[in-house]
């Protein structure tokens, strides 16, 4: 490889760290625990089962041959979501996302982790022994269909359950020991028999009983302790009619010590009958790619190798949030691309991350980068993923926005308990909370195209995150983070939803609650018209509209002041209490604008807790609370400011919760863990 001083950035090979891709785990398990040596059907050898594997349509590889990038802990919620509620009646698990998202990939690995789980993990029985994969669509060429006659969505030619069930069965004959019909033609060595639609007869003789018969095909194939997982995908294409569907998904879900995923752009048809019947559905989340686990594979997305200046310094803290902001646009970046990414598509846009960042290690080597020079390798970086979206269309770049009506979009953004997500039609990922350890979500991506036409607030406070998040493509105008936009867009559709905004630990203790408090919309503003160091002024609380969240206004945002009474907007002196008026023509109240908002990023007046004060801490608080807390009580209370609630919210730094209280003054700080579930669902996109 050439130095980085004297590479272009096209000769750049990016270095691949050894990430160990789940086939070969799947080799190590099958050769000790699924071989059948000498047995016509699947398990009789390496090679064979190898085959039958989910398949990558755009390298015609095996799925398992690529790196997984998702954690140990989100594939244990898929396992999870599975086992769980599943006592009283057979339930069928599904997976509903987008193309490309990850579906097919995510069920190995999840298989290989139930492997070592053992009894009561979960108060739930052991893991599974065996993993058979079932495709009714796309795997490279090599899927399962029935005749054209059952793709009628009407009841034409008599389809019913009864088909589905009786196709079901010749699935399981073909996929299991290679038959590529029951009755009359030989087994042959290609296993499975692919390819060939699956004949159905229209008259089933009543002699037939496709339930008894998968039951026993199950028990000459497994050992009687198996536990086998079924993964039927693209199931929404196995046949156009329903009822068809419902009897191929319901009879292999009745096999006993048996288990179905489903895996599909859509939920599957409604299993259980009008009227109740044995067997239901429910969602299970989809494991998001995490960028730490696609830095151990692609060092080109590890910005850990850029230093940041020295700790518990200021150029420390913007370098860290800076990096930060980065990391979380690279991770977005691709997660929408990971079958581009495995199919080497995106190997041009690694060699050139790795050539900035290769550069940017070879200085750093000699001298500590300043933060201008970290600032203009993070820009660099930057460009390179928007100038990658430059020649496509506007539908398929980066960050652009088809927004979809949502009606229950608060409650989405809040999240559903486990029970109540059973009836969603959702694309769900899964996130820790205190409700049954679980909190149900959409996806990320799901999360922003969601638009709600009764709360237009909530289009507002979403447009503006993206334009941060995903769009913004100066990192100088980065002062507005995407975590401060969080954080404004999850507590307003928390106080809309709730009419109070309810500061809870992850244990579900209320700490700190701020009741009667209904946010109708968000505004930009400032509460104080000087910067960090000069801070004299401030707006006069009782002149801030009612049930309004401000969002900090910074460098420069127009119209940046709330302005409720025109020219007459009232403020106070803090060093001692005084009514001033507005000069908007004054140069040296201007400038002041222009300046970093102290103490607070959003503040609202509400009811009974008077004037409330949040700040997002995006790296170490130091003493702030302690100054804070001060500021607090020896300038704002002595100035008529009787009633005033701080909080801060830190969720990178480790701990609990704090609470102090003076009189009327009250401050709480929420750290880690704490702080980050009042995010709601974008609690994800946490980088």
């Amino acid at each position: 490889m050439s130095s980085p001083a004297e590479s272009d950035g096209q000769d750049t090979v990016t270095p691949i760290l050894p990430v160990v891709p789940p086939i070969k785990a799947m080799d190590e398990y099958f050769e000790a625990h699924m071989k059948q040596p000498g047995r016509n059907n699947i398990f009789r050898d390496w090679e064979t089962y190898k085959a039958t594997l989910p398949i990558d349509d755009e390298t015609k590889m095996p799925l398992a041959e690529f790196p997984y990038w998702a954690t140990e802990t989100e594939v244990q919620t898929i396992y999870h979501g599975l086992v769980t509620y599943s006592r009283d009646r057979q339930t069928i698990g599904y997976i509903s996302a987008p193309s490309g998202s990850g579906k097919s990939a995510c069920v190995l690995p999840m298989f290989l982790h139930s492997t070592t789980a053992v009894a009561n993990d979960f108060g739930e029985e052991k893991g599974f022994t065996h993993y058979v994969y079932l495709p009714f669509d796309k795997n490279g060429g090599h899927h399962f269909k029935p005749m054209e006659y059952a793709e009628d969505d009407e009841r034409t030619y008599g389809i019913s359950d009864h088909h589905g069930e009786m196709f079901m069965l010749e699935v399981l004959e073909r996929a299991l020991k290679g038959k590529k019909h029951t009755k009359w033609l030989p087994w042959r060595r290609q296993i499975p028999a692919y390819n060939s639609r699956i004949p159905i007869q229209v008259d089933i003789p009543d002699d037939r009983h496709p339930q008894r018969e998968i039951n026993a095909l199950i028990a000459s194939i497994f050992p009687k302790d198996a536990r086998v997982l079924f993964h039927m995908d693209e199931h929404g294409e196995m046949s156009k009619n329903h009822y068809f569907r419902r009897g191929a998904f319901s009879v292999l879900a009745r096999v006993p010590n048996c288990k179905v995923i489903a895996t599909y752009t859509e939920r599957p048809i409604q299993i259980t009958p009008s009227g109740g019947g044995y067997v239901c559905r429910r969602p299970v989340p989809l494991p998001l790619p995490n960028i730490n686990m696609m830095a151990k594979t692609h060092r080109a997305l590890d910005l850990a190798r850029i230093q940041p200046p020295p700790p518990k310094t200021q150029a420390y803290r913007d370098c860290r949030r800076l990096m930060a902001i980065v990391q979380c646009r690279t991770a977005c970046f691709f997660s929408q691309r990971l079958t581009q990414a495995h199919a080497g598509k995106l190997e041009p846009v690694f060699r050139r991350l790795e050539h900035i960042l290769a550069m940017h290690e070879a200085k750093q080597s000699n001298e500590a980068p300043s933060t201008p020079q970290i600032r203009a390798t993070l820009q660099q970086y930057l460009n390179i993923l928007v100038a990658f979206d430059a020649n496509r269309s506007t539908d398929n770049r980066f960050g652009t926005l088809v927004t979809t009506q949502y009606d229950d979009a608060l409650t989405l953004m809040e999240g559903y308990t486990d029970m109540d997500a059973a009836r969603l039609r959702r694309k769900l990922c899964r996130l820790p909370t205190s409700i049954d350890g679980y909190m149900i979500v959409p996806s990320w991506m799901e999360l922003i195209t969601m638009e709600n036409g009764d709360f237009p607030a909530f289009n507002k406070a979403r447009d503006e995150f993206v334009s941060v998040a995903l769009q913004e493509s100066d990192v100088g105008k980065f002062a507005a983070s995407p975590l401060k936009r969080a954080y404004l867009w999850s507590l307003l559709c928390h106080s809309q939803k709730n009419g109070e905004i309810d500061f809870h630990a992850r244990t579900g203790t209320s700490i700190f609650d701020i009741e009667d408090f209904k946010a109708e919309d968000f505004k930009f503003g400032r509460l104080f018209l000087g910067g960090e160091s000069v801070h004299d002024y401030m707006v006069d609380p009782s002149s801030l509209e009612k049930n309004i969240i401000y969002a900090a206004a910074e460098y420069g945002i127009p119209d940046s002041i709330p302005n409720d009474h025109g020219d007459q907007l009232r403020f106070i002196y803090l060093k001692r209490k005084k009514l001033l008026k507005r000069n908007p023509n004054d140069p040296a109240q201007q400038s002041q604008i222009d300046k970093k908002h102290p103490w607070c990023d959003l503040f609202f007046v509400a009811k009974y807790r008077g004037l409330v004060m949040i700040s997002i801490v995006e790296g170490e608080i130091a003493n702030q609370d302690t100054r804070l807390f001060q500021f607090l009580y020896d300038r704002l209370a002595k100035c008529g400011v009787y009633r005033v609630t701080a909080i801060a919210l830190a969720p990178a730094m480790e701990g609990g919760y704090e609470v102090k209280r003076k009189g009327s003054v009250n401050v709480m700080i929420l750290k880690g863990e704490n702080a980050r579930e009042q995010l709601g669902a974008l609690e994800q996109l946490y980088p």
